[in-house]
């Protein structure tokens, strides 16, 4: 939306911003020994709360990918402190 409704330039630019990556250790064990509607009641469960925590702090998910997820701070929106949000 705000690409939409700002000029945008293409060709980038620098600016300071943090990744996070989390993941659901054990999740392959998991997925062997319970039945696959717990495995995605669980995964549920888990990327609601990784959403909540990552909006709160003004991040954007980048990608889900498995049991994983991927959260940037400071792009594409700046932000004065990316890595203590």
């Amino acid at each position: 939306r705000h690409a939409m409704d700002n000029d945008v330039e293409l060709g980038g630019e620098v600016r300071e911003v943090a990744v996070l990556f989390v993941d659901l250790v054990g999740s392959t064990t998991l997925a062997a020994t319970r039945p696959p509607h717990e495995v995605v009641e669980l995964l549920n469960e888990f990327f609601a709360v990784v959403i909540d925590v990552v909006e709160h702090h003004s991040g954007w998910i980048n990608k889900f990918e498995g049991d994983a997820a991927l959260a940037v701070f400071g792009a594409p929106t700046d932000m004065d402190d990316a890595a203590g949000c």
